[in-house]
């Protein structure tokens, strides 16, 4: 599976901003999957061996600027 998730921005620089998502119990999250575009942020949660969700930290998104977050799961077998 892979994820992808945009976070939008407005007219005003946006402060400390926190990106979490818990994935299924029956999925496994791809060590070292997660990345930012643009590489403005510090993924705290998700790229080790054995993390079951995201959490990035953005400590500052430039006006009018989307970020996308990127990160793949596999689903275990057997369902």
């Amino acid at each position: 599976l892979k994820y992808a998730a945009v976070i939008t921005n407005g007219a005003e620089i946006a402060y400390n901003v926190l990106y979490n998502d818990s994935l299924d119990t029956n999925t496994a999250l791809g060590v070292g999957s997660v990345a930012c575009a643009p590489a403005i942020c510090t993924v705290t949660t998700g790229n080790t061996a054995g993390d079951a969700a995201v959490s990035i930290y953005l400590a500052a998104i430039p006006a009018n600027t989307a970020v996308t977050i990127n990160y793949t799961a596999t689903i275990d077998k057997p369902l």
